[in-house]
Formats: C-alpha cells, sequence, structure tokens
C-alpha cells in the first residue's frame, strides 16, 4: 500500500514496516520522493528574479537566514531596529521546530530545505521594502509561526504510530483537494492582479509618454522664445495705459474710416500725423478697445502689438518687430512650439537676427492657427524703425492681408514720411490735425493744473488764459504743450507766468533750443553732468538703468575705483531739475532711462547749422556722434580696467562684481562697438585702449567671452570692429599692427592657460585652439592658422569621431585654408568628406551643409581646369536652388551662392574667351554680373557698406566688369574694394593684395603705365611684409619682382 502512494502526496519515511518492503518499493518511493522535490524546486526557481534564485541556493539553514535577515534592520528606521530584529528571530525559532518536522515527513535533505529558509528570507526581503506595512506583515509571520510547534509533536506521534500514517494516507487526497482548490483560488488571484498590473504599468507608460510630450512641447515652446527674445510689450502698453488721461482720444472711434475699419469693410488703417501729436497715446486707446471682451472685439480675434521706439536699441528695428509679433502669436497658440522650433534649428542661428525666418516663422503661426477667426496686429511708430523703408516687412504684411486664414487685420501709425506714404497712399488712412486734438490738449492742460496753485488763481481765470494761449499755440504736439508745462510750474511769481506765455516757442526745435539756453545759465559742473548725459542718451546701444548711469557719469578715464568724492548724490535730482523735461524715468525699479521723445534725439545730434544758433554756449550741447562714442568706449574701458574685473570669467564672482561695477555689464558688451564708431583714433584713447589690451583684465574679459558660448565668428566681429577702428591711423604707424597682433597673442595665451589648466586636447583648449585658428585667417595669417587648424581638427577626430559636428567644423576650416594656399587637392579631399559627414548627421538643408557645398564648389574651381569649372557651375546651381527654396531668394545665405556662382561663371567665360568663343563668354559674363548686382543689393540692405562680404561683391563687379571692356567702372569697383578691405583687414592682407593686383592690371589695360607702375610697387612692398600668396602658383609673376625689390632693398641699404 505504502508503494503505490502518490508521489503528489507527502512521502513518508516509518523505519521498518510490518511485512517488510523490498527494496525496489524502497527505491521508488526514494525516486518518487526526489522527483517531487525536483518539481517543486523548479517550479520555485522559475518565478524567482536573478537575486532571489541566488538566496534560494544559497539560504539553506536557519544561520543563514537569520545573518541574510539582519540586514533587514538597517532598511527600517533606526528606532524600530530592535523590535525589527526580535519579530524576525521568534519566526526564525518558530520555523526551527518546523524543520524538523519537515525532515521527517519528508525525508528532506539541504537541498530541499532551501524552498523553506531560502523562500521565507525572499519574502521578508521583498516586504521590508515596503516600510509602512513591515511591521503588519512581521505580526502576521508571528501568528503563523505560533502555531508551528505542534509540528514537533505531530512528528513524534508519526515515527511511533503506524496508524497516524494510515490515517494521513486516507484523509490526505480530501485535503488535497481543498489544498487545490485553495491554490486555484490564489492563482486566480495571482492572475488578476497580472492583469491589473500590466494594465496599470500600459496606463503609467501612456501617461508617462503623455508626460514627455507635454514637457517637449513645453521645452521647445521655452526654447524659440528664448530664440526670439522678445521685448517686454505689455510692460509698454500697461505705462502708456497708466499715464493717458481717461476719454483721451474718444473723437477717433467717430471716425468714418475708423468705423469701418472695426466693421471689417477694409482690413488696413493707417493713423498719421506730425511729430509729438499723440499717435502713441491713440494706439493706446485703440488697443483698450480691441482687448476689452466687451468692447467690440469679436470672441474669435486675437490681437497682437509692438510699440517701435527709436531711443531703444531692442525696439527701433524691423527683427525686434517680426520677433515680437511671433511670441505673442506663439504664446496664443502654444500648441505650435514644435514646428516652430523646427524652424528655429533651421535657421542655425543662436539668436533669430534673419528677417527671412522671422517672417517664415510669422507666417507658420498665421496659417496653422486655428484658435481665433481674426488676427489683429497693431504697430505704432513705424517710422521709428530704422531699417523699415529699406526691408521688406511692411510689404510682407501688406501681402498676407487677404490672404491667409485666418482674416489678417493691420492698425499702422508713423509720422508722414515719403517712403511709408508712398507704400501706404492707397489704403484707408486717418491723419491726426491740430483741429482734432485741441479738445484733448484742453483735457490734457486743464488736468494737469488742476492740483496746482495756478487753477485758484484770478478765479481760474489764469487756468483758462493758460489753456487758451498753449492750445492756439501747440499745433496739435502734445510733446510742446508738455514741455511747456513743465516751464510753467517752475515759474514763482503771475507775472513770470505771463512773461513766458507771452514769449511762447515756435515749435519743437524751437522748445529744445529754449530749454538748453536755460541749462546754459546752471553751474558749470551742471552743465557737465548734463552734456554727458546727453551723449549717453543719444548714443546709447540699449537702455541704461539708474544705477548704470550714476556710475556712467561719475567715472573718468584712468579710474581704478569709483572715488567717493565722484558719486553721485543723487541723479534723479538732477534729472529733474536741469533735463526734467527731455529725459524720463521709466519702471517702477528705474530699469530705463532714456530720452521723452526720439524728436529729441534727432535734434542733438543734427549738424549744428540746424540749430540756427551762433551761441556757443548752446552749441556746446551739441551732440557730436564720434566725439560722444568716443567717450563711452573710454568709460566702458575704463569700467573694464577695474582689478575687480579681473575676475570676472569666475562665474561665482560674477554677481558681486557686477554689483560693485554697475556699468561693467554693458561695458562688457558693448566696448568695441562704440569704439568701431568713434571715428578717427586720438592719442589719449589710443593710450587707453593699448593699457587694457596689456593687462590682464583683457584675458579675463576674452576668457568671459568665450563662457558666452559665443561663436568664434562672433569674435572675429568684435575683432573686425576694432580693427576697422585702428586702421583709420596711418597704415604705416607702428600702433596699427601691435594693436591687431594683441588679439592673437590673447588668444594664444588664453589656449595655453587652457591646455595647462584642463589639458592638452581638452575640449575647452581645442575650442581656443579653434578661435584662434578663425583669428589667424581673418588676419590674413593663413600659414600659422593652418597649423593651429589642423592640430584641433585631428585632436577631435581621435577624441569625438570623424562625424562628430565639432571635428567637422574644425575640418572644414582646414580646407578652406588649404584652398587658401593652393593646395587644392588636399582640400577638395576634406571638403568632400565634411559634405558627406554634414549631409548623413545634419540633414541637406542645414547652414552648415549648404555652407559646405559653397565651399566645395569654390574648391573644385581652384582646380583651374574648364571641366572641373563646369563641375562646380552644376553643384553651385544646385545649392542655389535648394539655398533660394529654404531661405528664399533675397536672404544674405541666398547671396553667397549667388557670388560664388558669379566666380564660377566668370573663370568659365575666360576660358572659353581664350579659346575662341568671345560671344558665349559675354553672355556668360552679363548673367555673372546680374548675379553680383543682386548679390551687392542683399548685402548692403544686410551687413552696410564697409563688410567683408561687400568688399568680395565689388571685388567680382570689378573684375567682370574689366572683361566686358567697361574699364572705368571696373577702376572705381576695384578702388572702392581696395579702400574698404585696407579699412577692415589692414595694410597689408592678402585680401586687400589681391585688390593691388586687379588694379595693377585695370590701369595697364587703360595704358595708364605710371599708376600700374606705381601701384605694382606698393604691391610688392607689401609682399615682401605678408608673401602668403607668393607662395601660390598664380602669382609666381611677382615672387621675381618681389626678390628683386628684395636684394634691390640690402644693396642700398
Amino acid at each position: 500500500m505504502s508503494a503505490n502512494r502518490s508521489s503528489a502526496a507527502p512521502s513518508v519515511t516509518t523505519g521498518t514496516q510490518p511485512g517488510g518492503s523490498s527494496s525496489m518499493s524502497r527505491d521508488e518511493n526514494a525516486n518518487g520522493q526526489h522527483n517531487a522535490w525536483k518539481a517543486a524546486i523548479e517550479s520555485t526557481l522559475a518565478k524567482c528574479s536573478s537575486d532571489q534564485k541566488l538566496i534560494l541556493s544559497q539560504i539553506k539553514t536557519p544561520e543563514a537566514a537569520r545573518a541574510a535577515l539582519l540586514t533587514v534592520k538597517l532598511q527600517q528606521r533606526s528606532r524600530k531596529s530592535l523590535m525589527v530584529l526580535g519579530k524576525i528571530r521568534r519566526v526564525l525559532d518558530a520555523v526551527k521546530v518546523f524543520e524538523n518536522a519537515m525532515r521527517v515527513y519528508s525525508n528532506a535533505g539541504m537541498t530541499e530545505l532551501c524552498l523553506l529558509w531560502g523562500s521565507l528570507t525572499v519574502v521578508i526581503q521583498m516586504a521590508s521594502r515596503a516600510v509602512s506595512c513591515f511591521d503588519k506583515f512581521l505580526d502576521l509571520m508571528v501568528f503563523l509561526t505560533e502555531n508551528l510547534h505542534r509540528t514537533e509533536g505531530y512528528a513524534k506521534l508519526f515515527k511511533s504510530d503506524q496508524r497516524i500514517a494510515m490515517f494521513w494516507r486516507v484523509v490526505w487526497p480530501r485535503f488535497e483537494r481543498r489544498l487545490a482548490s485553495v491554490d486555484a483560488q490564489m492563482r486566480s488571484h495571482q492572475a488578476l492582479v497580472d492583469v491589473e498590473a500590466s494594465a496599470a504599468t500600459m496606463i503609467s507608460t501612456l501617461s508617462a509618454e503623455s508626460d514627455a510630450r507635454e514637457y517637449r512641447k513645453m521645452w521647445r515652446h521655452r526654447a524659440v522664445i528664448t530664440w526670439l527674445e522678445p521685448t517686454d510689450v505689455q510692460t509698454d502698453y500697461e505705462r502708456l495705459k497708466t499715464q493717458r488721461l481717461a476719454g483721451l482720444g474718444d473723437w477717433l472711434f467717430e471716425e468714418t474710416c475708423v468705423k469701418q475699419w472695426r466693421k471689417g469693410d477694409s482690413d488696413i488703417l493707417w493713423i498719421n500725423g506730425i511729430p509729438g501729436c499723440g499717435k502713441t497715446m491713440l494706439m493706446s486707446a485703440f488697443l483698450d478697445r480691441l482687448l476689452e471682451p466687451d468692447g467690440g472685439r469679436e470672441a474669435t480675434e486675437c490681437t497682437i502689438f509692438f510699440f517701435s521706439d527709436a531711443n531703444s536699441g531692442t525696439r527701433n528695428c524691423s527683427v525686434a518687430l517680426l520677433r515680437s509679433l511671433a511670441a505673442q502669436l506663439l504664446a496664443q497658440n502654444p500648441e505650435l512650439a514644435d514646428v516652430a522650433y523646427q524652424i528655429e534649428v533651421q535657421s542655425g542661428q543662436p539668436r533669430a537676427t534673419s528677417t527671412t525666418y522671422l517672417t517664415r516663422i510669422l507666417q507658420f503661426l498665421l496659417d496653422a492657427n486655428t484658435n481665433f477667426d481674426i488676427v489683429t496686429i497693431v504697430i505704432d511708430a513705424l517710422d521709428e524703425c530704422s531699417d523699415m523703408e529699406e526691408s521688406d516687412v511692411l510689404d510682407f504684411f501688406l501681402r498676407l492681408v487677404g490672404k491667409v486664414q485666418p482674416k489678417l487685420r493691420l492698425l499702422l501709425s508713423s509720422r508722414i514720411e515719403s517712403g511709408l506714404r508712398d507704400r501706404l497712399k492707397n489704403y484707408p488712412k486717418l491723419s491726426v490735425t491740430p483741429e482734432k486734438t485741441y479738445t484733448d490738449i484742453e483735457t490734457y492742460i486743464r488736468t494737469t493744473l488742476q492740483d496746482s496753485n495756478m487753477a485758484n488763481l484770478q478765479e481760474g481765470r489764469l487756468l483758462s488764459h493758460i489753456t487758451e494761449q498753449l492750445t492756439s499755440k501747440s499745433n496739435g504736439q502734445f510733446l510742446w504743450v508738455r514741455l511747456m508745462l513743465h516751464e510753467l510750474r517752475k515759474a514763482t511769481f503771475v507775472w513770470e507766468i505771463e512773461d513766458i506765455l507771452n514769449d511762447l516757442p515756435a515749435g519743437l526745435q524751437k522748445a529744445y533750443l529754449r530749454i538748453i539756453h536755460k541749462l546754459t545759465t546752471e553751474p558749470r559742473r551742471r552743465q557737465e553732468a548734463a552734456r554727458a548725459l546727453f551723449s549717453w542718451l543719444a548714443c546709447t546701444e540699449r537702455s541704461l538703468s539708474l544705477g548704470e548711469l550714476e556710475c556712467a557719469l561719475a567715472l573718468r578715464s584712468g579710474d581704478q575705483s569709483l572715488e567717493p568724492a565722484a558719486q553721485m548724490v543723487n541723479l534723479q535730482l538732477l534729472l529733474d531739475e536741469v533735463c526734467g523735461s527731455l529725459v524720463e524715468i521709466l519702471g517702477s525699479d528705474q530699469n530705463a532711462v532714456r530720452l521723452v521723445h526720439v524728436t529729441i534725439k534727432e535734434f542733438l545730434v543734427a549738424p549744428p547749422h540746424l540749430w540756427e544758433t551762433d551761441n556757443q554756449a548752446l552749441l556746446r550741447f551739441h551732440v557730436d556722434a564720434n566725439a560722444s562714442h568716443a567717450y563711452i568706449a573710454s568709460t566702458c574701458i575704463t569700467q573694464l580696467c577695474f582689478p575687480d574685473v579681473k575676475q570676472i570669467s569666475i562665474r561665482e564672482e560674477r554677481h558681486r562684481i557686477q554689483t560693485k561695477c554697475q556699468l561693467l555689464s554693458y561695458a562688457l558688451m558693448f566696448w568695441a562697438t562704440h569704439l568701431s564708431k568713434s571715428g578717427q583714433p586720438t592719442h589719449e584713447l589710443l593710450r587707453q585702449v593699448l593699457w587694457f589690451l596689456d593687462s590682464r583684465n583683457m584675458e579675463a574679459y576674452l576668457e568671459w567671452y568665450s563662457q558666452q558660448k559665443t561663436t568664434a565668428q562672433s569674435i572675429t566681429l568684435l575683432q573686425s570692429q576694432f580693427t576697422a577702428w585702428i586702421s583709420q591711423l596711418n597704415a604705416g604707424d607702428p600702433r596699427v599692427e601691435l594693436t591687431v597682433n594683441r588679439f592673437r597673442e590673447h588668444f594664444e595665451k588664453t589656449a595655453q592657460g587652457r591646455a595647462e589648466n584642463f589639458g592638452r586636447n581638452s575640449p575647452e583648449h581645442l575650442e581656443s585652439v579653434h578661435q584662434l585658428a578663425t583669428l589667424l585667417h581673418s588676419a590674413g595669417a593663413w600659414e600659422a592658422a593652418e597649423k593651429s587648424a589642423r592640430q584641433c581638427s585631428e585632436a577631435r577626430e581621435m577624441k569625438l569621431g570623424l562625424d562628430h559636428p565639432l571635428t567637422m567644423e574644425s575640418t572644414f576650416q582646414l580646407g578652406t585654408l588649404l584652398r587658401r594656399l593652393g593646395r587644392v587637392a588636399e582640400a577638395v579631399n576634406l571638403h568632400t568628406t565634411v559634405l558627406e559627414g554634414r549631409r548623413k548627421v545634419l540633414g541637406t538643408y542645414h547652414p552648415d551643409t549648404l555652407e559646405t557645398e559653397d565651399e566645395l564648389a569654390t574648391t573644385t574651381l581652384a582646380t583651374k581646369t574648364f571641366e572641373q569649372a563646369c563641375k562646380a557651375e552644376q553643384m553651385s546651381r544646385e545649392t542655389l536652388l535648394r539655398k533660394s527654396r529654404h531661405y528664399g531668394k533675397d536672404h544674405e545665405r541666398t547671396a553667397a551662392t549667388k557670388n560664388i556662382l558669379a566666380s564660377i561663371l566668370k573663370d568659365k567665360a575666360l576660358a572659353l574667351k581664350e579659346s575662341g568663343q568671345g560671344l558665349l563668354a559675354v553672355e556668360i559674363l552679363k548673367e555673372c554680373e546680374k548675379l553680383c548686382l543682386s548679390c551687392m543689393q542683399v548685402r548692403r540692405t544686410t551687413f552696410g557698406e564697409d563688410h567683408p562680404e561687400v568688399s568680395t561683391t565689388c571685388n567680382m563687379l570689378g573684375i567682370v566688369t574689366q572683361h566686358l571692356g567697361r574699364l572705368e567702372e571696373s577702376e572705381q569697383w576695384h578702388q572702392k574694394t581696395l579702400m574698404t578691405r585696407l579699412k577692415i583687414f589692414g595694410p597689408d592682407n592678402p585680401h586687400k593684395q589681391r585688390s593691388m593686383r586687379n588694379l595693377v592690371n585695370t590701369y595697364a589695360e587703360q595704358f595708364e603705365i605710371e599708376k600700374s607702375q606705381r601701384m605694382r610697387r606698393r604691391l610688392i612692398a607689401s609682399l615682401l611684409i605678408n608673401p602668403v600668396l607668393l607662395r601660390r602658383a598664380s602669382w609666381s609673376a611677382y615672387e621675381s619682382c618681389a626678390v628683386e625689390a628684395h636684394t634691390h632693398g640690402s644693396g642700398q641699404g
């Protein structure tokens, strides 16, 4: 009977059984036991993690379990550790009793006991992770194990009484069925828990993905806003609301054209008028009506706005206008942040400066908007956008009206200037005439004076007299009235008021002269402070805070600290008493001091003869732009030379230093800008600049500049601004070369310092080497630049890999330098490799990829074969097509490709001309000229006259017109190129030497032999100083002349 027991039932070893037992039965019984334990162990292990399997395999005794569970107390709070350990000890002692019984019932060995002690250890360790319920779990374990001591007695009975064994075999099937039912219920519950867990996991995953999408959208929205860097127009609007009197401008909404515009009969309305007539206040009143939910604005209408300000460098250009409008539209449609972010990435710009991309992103936001049926754009003071007449931004808005959904409406205001008048003459307009503003001016005067003593004098007749006089002579200009009221409030006697009213100036200019005339009666020190104040406010690159302005006015050239005696007691008092009617402080935290109106700035910087006075005391307040920029540059450099500034590159010290040196933030950003606008260098300013360049402060400044994530091109622009200033000295002046070379020396020191501090070929060191190579490249030291670029390229390739963007950046620069040095084959290989990498990593339309296509076409052309010229032409035309689609036809990047294609066509035409195909060559040269003129128009608008890219196009036009036989025109282009390159690059730069060679050839073709020889001698002298071009085969004709000149010079010496 015992031999036929089911293997599923507990195996029983009974010692010597009645009637005996065969050895085969004992073997079968042992095998059954072994198989049962093996199946149980395998089933348990299959459900465990790797860490749990390790515990089950190792924990086979109560001692091992106790040692493993001692770690549990370390996972609990220290105040409960003894309690936890006590409960675990009670559980272990009880299970030890159960182990003895288990050995009797199942003949279990050490391997099988892992299921007991290992499982117990795993369960308690898993429970210990849930600190909040661990105590309750241990209490349950203690309760269960308190009954385990009975198993010891059952084991003794099992050994001594065979009837117990027989009874067990009888009752076991029933127990097994009940146990199976419980097991099935537990498995069912486990399945339900697994389903719930899977559903919870799925829900959690979907929720996480949704959260990730929302976070990405939020992050991209923030990134686009940072890229746009919009001005705070809401603050402007709130300020205007507080300044505007209630009811002022109500007449505006009774005008027929305004009613028609508001009803939607017209989409554009232009409000115009003379300076100071209150246009900005009228626009703020209009905004009130548009923004009020119950004030006529439709529920599905969106209004965005911008207030231009010629006094502010952040509000006086079309780029600032587009940035602000795009940011406001994006705020109304945050769901469009993803696509807006893609446009930002495509631009390749760290900050939005391209009108092409800004108009693209604005048009996308308008087209994709689904939240509003109508979008209204309000732009005040269009005439104060300095580039509005030259740019096509206004035309962009006019083109959109009537062509986009949602419907677009424009509300514009400006002075009546010829350029704007011609472009807006066919649209509805409202002119703000004196007759329309007289009632508002009367209200303004009475409200302003009603709380003063003048309101009650002469039983109110004086107030009526003042109101009548000022209104009749105001010509509808609120600004003029404001200036006169400020003067009247200073009167002490009634007869003074009468004198002022009897001698009112006619117009704003006379009013300004009258105010300045009063300044001439102030003490000398106050006059000096006022003149310095006007210079700062008329020429500053951004608005200054009261603290910055106090520091600026107190500093003197050579100061090493702000002397206590030089500090201003009360700048606000000076502004109120001396310049109060011309200057205002904006913001509750006094964060912007500015001139009251743009016409004041225009008056201060106007040529002296327009002041219509010979009074020298008055003319001392005239602001000379060059002298003012020189004064501001000197003040900025003085601030930069403070001893504390040596630590500006230490981030932890920066806040302390900027608090102590209040002008430092402005000086760091704009000292070189003011220097480049200061005209001919003076001896004193040059001395100060040289001292700064020799100081440790300059090294700290360049280190700070590098920390701002500034590109090498921006640092080159800094050097270009500096070089443009210093190059105004005589080219032979030794201070020119000395000063220009300081930048190179500082970058070499910076690179060396970073190699010592961060390690040679560290990312920081290689960035400095790359910047140094860029500066050497710009300065014409191509051979030295090639060494630095090669070092950077090879090190980055080793550390980062060939396809890393930084490696490709350095390799691209190396290829360009090799092309300039005449090593064309090597340059072609490098640029081909970079192009393949950038297409793969960055994409076809990335700016760096398109720039590489341009450079590869230029390098291919440098091989000087007709076949390669045709290949380069095909490449360049494909790039031009891509750029035109991507950037637009009038974008600067597109213009760069036009210039390259023109160069290719020029070389191709010359090759055709030499082969006898003159007519075809002329046609190609005409296409080349057309491309150059188109490129010139874009580059002049974008960069101004004195820019390297403009000089490149001028040079190309000189060459093309020369080959078309228009030699006088060619000479003019080459002369202009030479003067511009001399100003930008200095006397012995290879770019300038090329222009000199072109002039040599042009003079020779015109048979002006003397001019040609004189220019040739100048060229040879320059090549002796910088002979880099003589290493190129195309300059071999000049090498022998240079040697002769050198020999001749040595003989004379």
